[in-house]
């Protein structure tokens, strides 16, 4: 891990990762590569019919409220698993409408154009407060995600970057992808997004590690935790930051055929 923190550690701001790759203000070519281009793959892919069924667990990175905006519409019942203590309170801030929580008006706005609609954001986030039915605290060093029995197998996971900014190697990403593919349906879909020989990513003045690992990795990881790989794409990035060091971004559709 190269001495740099690791993203369940307290050291990671909810509020300064924000700033730094989320906000209106972010520097134009991170905000492209980590809000944008997420939210335009999943509501292309959701919007496709390739996914089916009424439930989905989120996997999520930071207080990150981009991927509800687009899933609250597919979706009926979404559960949040989060790593970070204060991340999760940061996204329990919002769901409750605390006068201190992160502003997402820019996304939400966002989200309805790819509907095809200019306004209706207030909308829009209600139906993720509706549909969020619970944050789940994890210990990520647990056996399991979650205590059996909390949660009923999903029809959908996603997850956007959580494995590789909490897997401490390889060996580690493919334990906690096991722990994962766990909490799916056979035959349920697993949406993931990951970066290619990433190094670091920085919030504020700190440094976070990220795992390495290539495609033929993680086609590999995939097909041993019981997953058939159905879409990979493989996005070269952008315009260069020093804020995420990676290659390119990688995003997979797989779906269950039986237990790792």
């Amino acid at each position: 891990m190269k001495g740099n923190k690791v993203y369940h550690q307290k050291e990671f701001s909810a509020k300064e990762f924000f700033e730094t790759c989320l906000s209106a203000d972010s520097h134009p070519a991170i905000y492209e590569e980590v809000v944008c281009f997420p939210m335009r793959q999943l509501h292309k892919e959701l919007s496709s019919g390739h996914i089916k069924g009424k439930t989905l667990i989120e996997f999520t990175l930071g207080p990150v409220l981009f991927k509800l905006l687009v899933c609250c519409e597919y979706f009926e019942e979404i559960t949040v698993l989060e790593f970070n203590d204060e991340c999760s309170m940061e996204l329990k801030k919002w769901l409750k409408k605390h006068p201190e929580a992160i502003d997402w008006t820019h996304v939400s706005q966002f989200a309805c154009s790819l509907d095809g609609k200019s306004n209706g954001w207030r909308e829009k986030n209600e139906k993720v407060r509706e549909r969020v039915k619970q944050v789940i605290d994890c210990d990520i060093t647990a056996d399991t995600l979650v205590a059996p029995g909390v949660l009923p197998p999903a029809d959908c996971l996603l997850c956007i970057w959580g494995l590789d900014v909490i897997s401490k190697d390889q060996d580690d990403f493919q334990k906690n992808l096991e722990k994962m593919a766990a909490l799916l349906k056979s035959g349920g879909h697993l949406l993931l997004f990951g970066t290619i020989n990433a190094e670091l990513y920085k919030v504020g003045e700190h440094s976070f590690h990220i795992v390495n690992y290539d495609e033929e990795f993680l086609r590999k990881a995939l097909r041993d935790c019981g997953f058939v790989i159905e879409s990979l794409e493989n996005r070269p990035r952008g315009e260069f930051s020093d804020s995420i060091i990676y290659d390119s971004f990688v995003y997979v559709r797989a779906r269950k055929v039986r237990n790792p």
